[in-house]
């Protein structure tokens, strides 16, 4: 995706997020971890120090971003895919689409590396449109960003414009009086279940890593939110984390797989399978202590990592797949000692180490 290598930072409050290395915080923690730079400019000052005016964050043309929607009709494939019950399509009503105002249009891409030659180095894709939709003030409707998927290669996915607001998908369908929210990890998961719920549902921004300080404020007013993230590794950290950014008295942990080790791992693939969602989402728990742990939940961590090794993996070498085979790579939290006698090769082993996650754009400390 083309926003992985990016760092947006809110020009109205100074909050930043980077997508890389999930390191999010207000502007004191940004300056911060640049070392405290004196000469940065302040967010709040309404002009530049030049005198120029600040821009507001960009906003998809209106007419072109609702023909979108629209001209969903004039997209048999993408409907196919949405609708559809065979393999690799998602079995969502027209209903639903409609009520979350889903799109379609055809975006450029570049081409896959390993494409046949001859490819041109953008490719056209169908795509399946997830329109982020708020209201102003006054209250008049207004798509705030585009997020754009391609429906055959999925790693082909931009949010449209660069350098936009970020949003929920799914926030206009939200009832004004609603107390509880469900916030699911992907588009797909918060149709199906508000298709098999009726219940109010959203989806992260980016994924189970996702959740911009700037969007927290709209969460403040309901008394209940479930976390239907997906029941692996990554998202159930995620929604740990949401958590105790949200406030763990009114956050439920919803777990998909209902303790099957081969159950669905997200909401829409409990659709698909059949599963019952309404009991799945009853079933929902509160966040356990950080230091109190049962048998069960243990049993569970354990088996899920040796299932999945993969998802527990860390930053991994280039240079030495030997040693990724070994240790999996370097994780967040873990001190990893290397020995051996003088001469052995320590300081070469270490510093080849350095300069391989540096151009990996990894943060790296030698002295």
């Amino acid at each position: 995706p083309d926003n992985v290598w990016k760092l947006y930072i809110s020009r109205a409050n100074g909050t930043y997020n980077c997508f890389r290395c999930s390191n999010k915080g207000s502007w004191f923690d940004f300056k911060l971890n640049l070392g405290d730079l004196s000469d940065v400019m302040d967010v709040k000052a309404a002009t530049r120090a030049d005198g120029a005016a600040t821009q507001e964050p960009a906003v998809p043309n209106q007419k072109i971003a609702q023909s979108y929607i629209n001209d969903l009709g004039k997209h048999p494939d993408v409907i196919t895919m949405l609708t559809g019950k065979g393999a690799r399509q998602r079995h969502l009503s027209m209903d639903t689409i409609k009520l979350y105002e889903v799109g379609a249009a055809t975006y450029s891409f570049p081409a896959a590396k390993d494409a046949p030659a001859g490819t041109p180095a953008w490719v056209d894709h169908e795509c399946v449109i997830f329109p982020w939709i708020n209201f102003d003030k006054n209250g008049r409707r207004m798509i705030t960003r585009l997020k754009v998927r391609s429906i055959t290669r999925k790693e082909c996915m931009r949010l449209d414009p660069s350098g936009g607001k970020m949003g929920f998908f799914g926030w206009h369908t939200i009832p004004k009086d609603s107390k509880e929210i469900i916030l699911t990890e992907g588009e797909f998961d918060a149709m199906a279940v508000y298709q098999a719920t009726k219940r109010p549902a959203i989806s992260l921004p980016n994924g189970c890593n996702s959740l911009p300080i700037t969007l927290l404020p709209l969460l403040e007013r309901f008394d209940k939110i479930y976390l239907w993230l997906d029941d692996d590794i990554p998202g159930q950290e995620g929604a740990r984390k949401f958590a105790e950014k949200l406030g763990i008295k009114r956050c439920f942990l919803v777990h998909t797989k209902q303790g099957d080790p081969n159950g669905p791992k997200d909401a829409n693939d409990a659709l698909i399978a059949g599963k019952d969602l309404v009991d799945i989402l009853n079933k929902a728990s509160p966040l356990a202590h950080s230091q109190i742990t049962s048998f069960a939940t243990f049993r569970d961590e354990v088996e899920r990592e040796l299932r999945e090794p993969d998802t527990v993996s860390g930053v991994k070498s280039a240079q030495f797949p030997k040693l990724d085979a070994l240790i999996r790579g370097h994780r967040r939290g873990e001190l990893t000692v290397v020995t051996g006698s003088t001469g052995a090769g320590k300081t070469t082993f270490l510093t080849q180490l350095s300069l391989d996650y540096c151009k990996q754009g990894v943060r790296t400390l030698w002295g």
